[in-house]
């Protein structure tokens, strides 16, 4: 009743859900044991021109550790295309294509080479599993096709690219994969995407602290990066993409504004 409530939008809305709640309610309280989990594809419209921009600074090869991944999809990243105002950059030939609305210089194309990734999660989530899957779709809205098609997509890669996740609290697992050993001309990107709201004042504070404490160990040939796209007032409409590197002096780099599920993106940053 309810797919076609939301595919051919016809019916009597609260006829169908007092219907659906009445006759499904034991098959829906268990959707409810968790709180709600997304993992917004968008999103990388706006990440992958950061970490072109990280690569520019500091070359191309690269270890990703994402905070909040959720099904890891942005972790995948790298997998998918992207048309970015006039410029067109990741995998031209992926099944994933990312065109947002953008606004403001189009960025600098570089070559970004992952040689290793980590997600982070309390929860991951395995869409190999056709019902972790569905539950993630479940959150989408339903009259947003347009996303509810990209994160199909990106399931369907991590499929066949299962992104690595671990599972736990970033409190404990941060600081154990800030203290591995980092080869050299690698730079090691922490990232993270509509996250840290989640967290208590505190335990933000704690995350940037042990960011800032594996920053003060970077070096010329082992840089670190965080790249962080995350509302910076609360009811803000907009998240900031923010960019802070070590070593330096540390300064936060403003790149771009962002639409919350990546739709529009207002760069700030002129091209090299």
């Amino acid at each position: 009743a309810l797919t076609e409530l939301y595919t051919n939008q016809t019916g009597d809305l609260p006829r169908i859900l007092a219907r659906v709640l009445d006759g499904w309610d034991d098959w829906l309280f268990a959707w409810l044991d968790s709180p709600p989990q997304t993992n917004e594809v968008g999103r990388a419209s706006a990440l992958w021109p950061g970490m072109m921009h990280i690569a520019r600074r500091f070359g191309p090869r690269m270890e990703w550790i994402e905070i909040g991944a959720s099904a890891g999809l942005n972790l995948n990243m790298d997998m998918y295309g992207y048309r970015l105002g006039s410029a067109v950059a990741g995998d031209l030939l992926s099944p994933l294509q990312l065109v947002p609305g953008w606004q403001g210089p189009s960025p600098s194309v570089a070559d970004v080479r992952v040689m290793d990734r980590v997600g982070i999660d309390l929860h991951p989530l395995d869409v190999s599993d056709m019902g972790v899957a569905q539950h993630l779709l479940a959150y989408i809205w339903p009259d947003q096709r347009d996303r509810l098609v990209r994160t199909e997509t990106a399931i369907a890669m991590a499929k066949g690219a299962p992104p690595p996740l671990i599972a736990g609290n970033a409190l404990d697992l941060l600081p154990p994969l800030l203290a591995e050993p980092q080869a050299e001309g690698r730079t090691r990107v922490i990232y993270h995407s509509v996250a840290l709201q989640y967290f208590s004042p505190e335990d933000r504070m704690a995350v940037r602290d042990m960011i800032e404490t594996a920053g003060a160990r970077a070096t010329p040939t082992s840089p670190l990066a965080w790249l962080s796209l995350e509302f910076q007032a609360q009811g803000a409409a907009q998240a900031e993409l923010r960019l802070r590197c070590w070593p330096g002096t540390g300064v936060t780099e403003t790149l771009a504004t962002v639409h919350p599920h990546g739709a529009q993106i207002n760069w700030l940053v002129s091209p090299a």
